[in-house]
């Protein structure tokens, strides 16, 4: 994402805020495009016989299982861009496998 400036402004305090339902069709895309680690993706349906099943979050969860994870407000509706570059980085989400970067595949 691009840092926007108030055009009035000529510092960075004043960053663009994006509802909810905006991060979830951007995420819904990356998921769509398989942008985002398949184990990142995945959750139990509850079904265990005859074996145990799996389902796709949807951006929603992937969203509500960050806010979760950072002990965050999980119906947030506004995400500034910094928080949004935070989540997409995080262990949580891992876009581009980049919480991979560093790690050793021993």
């Amino acid at each position: 994402l691009i840092n926007t400036v108030d055009e009035e402004s000529s510092d960075y305090s004043s960053y663009k805020i994006y509802e909810r339902k905006f991060l979830e069709e951007f995420i819904n895309n990356l998921i769509l495009t398989n942008q985002i680690p398949t184990e990142k993706l995945t959750i139990e349906t509850g079904i265990r016989y005859p074996y145990k099943t799996h389902r796709q979050k949807t951006s929603d969860e992937v969203i509500t299982s960050y806010l979760i994870a950072t002990k965050a407000d999980k119906e947030k509706a506004d995400f500034t861009e910094s928080e949004i570059k935070e989540m997409l980085l995080s262990t949580s989400i891992c876009i581009w496998a980049e919480c991979y970067k560093g790690q050793s595949r021993d």
